[in-house]
């Protein structure tokens, strides 16, 4: 059996949207699609681990232009 970290932040769908970009309407969207874990406290009420956050922004993540692999001179 495994164990999450008791020590995890929880956040709002406010939070999560900040640290995505998004409104949190999207945030709440992907929630529901089963796109971003997170639970439900009440009818109302849905909280985030921080941690899991943190590992679908990384995965989201788009390479930035240094990263990227050059093409080689002469090819299109």
């Amino acid at each position: 059996m495994w164990r999450r970290k008791v020590t995890d932040r929880l956040l709002r769908d406010r939070e999560v949207a900040d640290l995505f970009g998004v409104s949190s309407g999207t945030i709440l969207d992907w929630f529901e699609a089963d796109k971003l874990p997170g639970f439900k406290l009440s009818s109302r009420a849905v909280r985030f681990r921080e941690s899991e956050v943190l590992d679908s922004l990384e995965a989201r993540r788009v390479p930035s232009d240094s990263s990227r692999r050059q093409r080689p001179q002469g090819v299109a």
